[in-house]
Parts: C-alpha cells; sequence; structure tokens
C-alpha cells in the first residue's frame, strides 16, 4: 500500500496539471437591447457586447431581425454593428419593414468562427394609419375642392419622399395629383378641375423611397352649380343667363360639356372625342349615332334636330326655365343691329361684352369668357376664343352640332364635332 499511494498522488498531479494547461472557454458575452423609434417602416434595435472587438481580429457583433421566431445567421436579416461607446453598446436602424408585422429580433457576436445569441425579443411595426391618413375634403363647390391629410413622418427614414392623392370621379378614371405643402404633418391639394353634381373618391399617398403607401379612401360629391345670379333682358326673344352653366361669376369659365351630355368634363385626364360622346357606337366617327340623326350613312335616322330636355345640360342640371340656346337665338345675340359686341378684359378674364341696342334695354349686358374648349386629351384656347354649344343639330353633317365660336375680332355660328367639351350659357324663356 506504501508503493501504490505515491503512484496514486503522481497521477491526480499530473491529471490537474493537463487541465491548469487548457484556455477557458472565450465568455463572449451578447445582450439583446430594446427595439425603439418603432414606425409602420422602420425601427432601432440596440444590443451590447462584453468582449472588446479588439481582442481578435476575427470578430462581428450586431443585430438579426426576422418575420420567423428562429431568428438564426443566415436565415435573418444581418445588422452588423460599425459604431458603439466605449462599453460596446450600439444601437442599428433596420432597413424598410412591412407595416403592421410582427418581428423577432437578437443580438449575436461571432469571434473565431463560433457564435453567441442574445435573448430573442419582439416588435410590431405601425399601421400605415399612424403615418398617413386622408382627412375630409373642404371647400367643396360646384367645380373645386380642396383635399386634405394628415402625414407624420416621425421615426420614418427615407431619402427622397412624393406625397399627394389620387382621385376618381364617379366613372371616370383615376388621377394622381402631387402636394407639395406638407408642414406641421399635414398637407392638402385645391383641385380646380372637378365636374359639378359628381361624387368622388380620393385617397392620400406618400412614396418613401419609391415605396408608396396609401391611406383609407374618401368621398364626396361636389354640388350643382348655382343659379346664374341673374338672368338678363336684352329685348331678345329668350333672356340670357349672366354666367356659364357651372360658374357662379361673369368671369368665370364654368363648365365643360360634350353635346348632348349632362355631366361636365373638365378632367384633360378623359379623352374627349367621337369614340366617347354620348348616343355614338360606331368605330369612327362617320358612323354609329344613334339619336340625333337625319343621314343614314351615319346611323340611326330619328330627324331629331333639338336636345331633348334630358339631353340638355342646362335643363338637367339646373332644371326650371333653363335650357341651352338653340342656334337661332345665338344668331339672334350675334346680330350687330340687335347688340354690340366688345373684346374686352374684366377682372383679368378675356371676352366679349355683348350690350342691348333694343331700346329700353341698353343698359343690359351680359359678358361672354373665352374659356377655350375641351377635346382629345388638353384644354385648348382659353383666354383666346370661345366655344359655346347651342342645342341645334348641325343637319348637314349630323356628327356635328351648331355652335357659336369668336376670339378677338371675330364671332359667328358654326359647326362642332359632339365629342368636344365647350361652354353652356343657358337661357330662359
Amino acid at each position: 500500500m506504501k508503493q501504490i499511494l505515491p503512484f496514486i498522488a503522481l497521477s491526480a498531479i499530473a491529471v490537474l496539471s493537463v487541465f491548469s494547461c487548457q484556455k477557458e472557454p472565450a465568455n463572449m458575452g451578447v445582450v439583446t437591447g430594446e427595439a425603439t423609434h418603432i414606425s409602420c417602416r422602420n425601427a432601432r434595435l440596440s444590443g451590447k457586447s462584453s468582449t472588446p472587438p479588439t481582442t481578435s481580429t476575427n470578430i462581428s457583433f450586431g443585430v438579426l431581425y426576422s418575420t420567423s421566431s428562429d431568428v438564426l445567421l443566415g436565415a435573418a436579416t444581418q445588422l452588423e454593428a460599425k459604431d458603439f461607446d466605449a462599453d460596446f453598446n450600439y444601437t442599428i436602424d433596420t432597413g424598410v419593414l412591412e407595416p403592421e408585422t410582427t418581428y423577432y429580433y437578437r443580438s449575436y457576436i461571432i469571434q473565431n468562427d463560433e457564435v453567441e445569441y442574445g435573448e430573442t425579443k419582439s416588435f410590431k411595426t405601425l399601421a400605415v394609419i399612424s403615418m398617413i391618413q386622408t382627412l375630409d375634403a373642404s371647400d367643396v363647390y360646384s367645380n373645386e375642392a380642396t383635399l386634405n391629410a394628415m402625414l407624420d413622418l416621425t421615426d420614418c427614414n427615407y431619402s427622397s419622399i412624393e406625397y399627394g392623392f389620387e382621385i376618381t370621379p364617379e366613372g371616370g378614371q383615376v388621377k394622381t395629383l402631387t402636394a407639395k405643402n406638407l408642414a406641421d404633418k399635414a398637407f392638402s391639394y385645391r383641385d380646380e378641375t372637378l365636374s359639378c353634381n359628381i361624387g368622388y373618391s380620393y385617397t392620400a399617398y406618400v412614396k418613401l423611397d419609391g415605396i408608396l403607401y396609401k391611406a383609407e379612401t374618401k368621398t364626396f360629391t361636389t354640388p350643382a352649380p348655382p343659379m346664374p345670379s341673374v338672368s338678363v333682358d336684352l329685348g331678345l326673344s329668350v333672356s340670357w343667363a349672366s354666367c356659364n352653366l357651372g360658374a357662379s361669376k361673369p368671369t368665370e369659365y364654368g363648365g365643360y360639356y360634350q353635346w348632348a351630355g349632362t355631366k361636365d368634363v373638365p378632367d384633360t385626364g378623359i379623352y374627349l372625342d367621337w369614340s366617347n360622346c354620348p348616343y355614338h357606337t360606331g368605330s369612327d366617327l362617320k358612323t354609329g349615332w344613334t339619336k340625333y340623326n337625319t343621314e343614314s350613312s351615319y346611323g340611326t335616322v330619328d330627324n331629331k334636330t333639338v336636345l331633348e330636355a334630358m339631353d340638355d345640360a342646362a335643363s338637367v342640371v339646373l332644371g326650371g326655365k333653363w335650357r341651352m340656346p338653340t342656334i337661332d337665338e345665338w344668331n339672334e345675340l350675334l346680330n350687330t343691329g340687335n347688340c354690340s359686341w366688345t373684346w374686352t378684359t374684366i377682372d383679368g378674364v378675356k371676352g366679349y361684352k355683348v350690350q342691348s341696342k333694343k331700346s329700353g334695354y341698353t343698359d343690359n349686358w351680359i359678358f361672354l369668357p373665352a374659356a377655350g374648349c375641351r377635346y382629345g386629351g388638353s384644354l385648348s384656347d382659353g383666354g383666346s376664343r370661345g366655344n359655346y354649344w347651342s342645342s341645334s343639330l348641325y343637319t348637314d353633317i349630323p356628327r356635328y352640332a351648331c355652335s357659336m365660336t369668336f376670339g378677338s375680332g371675330f364671332f359667328s355660328g358654326d359647326g362642332s364635332n359632339r365629342g368636344y367639351g365647350l361652354s353652356v350659357r343657358p337661357v330662359s324663356e
């Protein structure tokens, strides 16, 4: 026994000596911090590494995040910390995230190909409504309205921005209105090209770095235009309204109407021609006319040559005694023996002042603004020409209707494509 004990003691010492020479595994240490500055599209994640990066040239640390709770290298978005304080605390902004989505994240550290993870935590991004909201329209009139929105970009990271509204008339095409007046977390757009008595839906939007975010949709309806403020008696067969249909004063252009159409069509996003003209179904402008036609080659012959009340914009919009003038009534007004025509400018608006020469009525006059006309995808000649419908068909060429046109130095009866958008000046008996 005395010979064995020394051997056992020496063996124990040898074993202890072997273990005391091995290195302790690295205690890298990693702490997952809190998620802050959470918005609908990004967040700021934090963490801490207790191992100074100077202890190894093969070390990196940061945060991983994913929509899966299994947050692992290679299967999650990796954000490496480049900036940190003396205690190796760091914060990192995420990339672009999806709204109303739960994300899982945790810190990590890699040293000499060994990985250590921190605790897995989670956060949820906010709804888009926290950033952008469509607000009620304000100052809604016959042909214009102000669209309003809230835009709160707190904690939203971006390099480029565009914001505005998408607006769609009932039965029409969507139009994008880009705003440029963001202030105090709000913006607006005054649209002055609306049609009277039409329902509209509109949606506020913002593009951040090209990514589109839309708010909820709201609606409003423009009212019918005001009744003409004055019925002016020029001593002729009919009295003339003091302003155009859709206008509230003599110098306003008012609306634009296709012949036999009763809806204002000011939106240049809607292409106007024979293809979308009322009572036309043909493949070209010379065929397919189904109403107000006197020639068989043009379509169905009904020999109607004056608009019925249901197709007369003034009658439909204003009701009562109001209607569109016939070409004979325009010719009566155009007769310089009845009225003087003076090209002038009133309140900055060019047009003709038409004043009665009839005994007892010489103080009475109306102003016809040079409102131009709508055709194709544009509004043309505003400020230089006036184009006004009559209720009379151009019977020789029934794809046309009789109209009145003028510019500086001339005024006369004319014929215009029924698909064009012209002004309407109502008359009453």
